[in-house]
């Protein structure tokens, strides 16, 4: 985590918590908590980067084993997850902690926002894919043949986790850059 500039961690972990609800009904907008969400959204991004960064290092391994790709896989979604979050609290000052509604709000966040769907598609395209990799880290994390049943496809680590730390890498960089460009600063 980053320096909190003075709030303290349980202030910082409400504030990363939030959720819009909570915000809109007034838990929100006082100066110590608009500090804390701003340093909340930062150390979010920070936390998507390394996941990303360690991911991109799996893959760089001279012999990458199954272990190895697994990983990437899901240190990619976990890269993603987190700069969704980061955009939804920075976005409409409000967290999006479930998975699957942590995807929704985002593509939600790139279908009205013209930067986002710049870099990185139509928001259908962008939920479709993250709703793959999810998948795929469900996969990676918890069934060792790749698949969740006996008709199921199963999926070959190997060949998906460049596609994976492809993605990751570009949701952390649009989302860094949305939140750079929408709050004039420097995520």
């Amino acid at each position: 985590m980053s320096d909190s500039g003075g709030s303290s961690v349980e202030l910082l972990v409400y504030s990363s918590q939030l959720r819009r609800g909570d915000y809109a009904e007034g838990w929100g907008g006082t100066p110590e908590i608009e500090r804390a969400v701003q340093q909340a959204v930062y150390d979010r991004l920070d936390m998507a980067r390394g996941f990303c960064e360690f991911a991109e290092r799996l893959l760089s391994l001279p012999t990458p084993q199954d272990m190895d790709y697994r990983n990437t896989v899901s240190r990619a979604y976990y890269a993603c997850h987190h700069a969704m979050r980061a955009c939804a609290l920075g976005h409409q000052n409000g967290d999006e902690p479930d998975h699957r509604g942590a995807i929704t709000a985002f593509a939600a966040i790139v279908n009205a926002e013209g930067m986002l769907r710049s870099k990185l598609g139509e928001a259908a395209g962008v939920e479709r894919r993250l709703n793959q990799l999810m998948e795929w880290r469900h996969r990676a994390d918890y069934y060792p043949y790749g698949s969740s049943y006996p008709l199921e496809e199963p999926v070959d680590f190997a060949v998906i986790a460049g596609e994976a730390c492809g993605l990751a890498r570009a949701i952390v960089e649009a989302v860094a850059s949305f939140l750079k460009w929408r709050k004039g600063g420097s995520p």
